[in-house]
């Protein structure tokens, strides 16, 4: 049984941290899904990416904003 009320997340290291993976999480998936839409207009289900690890979301988001570097440079030119 539970006595007295939760501390607020914010108020300890482990909401801190909870925190800050989410919002990592969250910008990964945002430049991903971005970087999708900019290149073939797919992209991958939320589902799909919220099962993913930050060092997977990290990858993937490295390898589409390369890829989109490459074809923004290659209709500059």
């Amino acid at each position: 049984m539970l006595l007295g009320k939760l501390p607020d997340l914010r108020e300890t290291q482990a909401g801190k941290d909870l925190i800050a993976i989410g919002i990592e999480q969250g910008e990964l998936i945002g430049t991903i899904r971005t970087c999708q839409s900019l290149l073939d207009g797919l992209g991958d289900s939320e589902e799909r990416l919220l099962t993913q690890s930050i060092e997977e979301l990290t990858s993937m988001a490295t390898e589409l904003q390369a890829k989109l570097r490459k074809r923004l440079g290659s209709d500059l030119q």
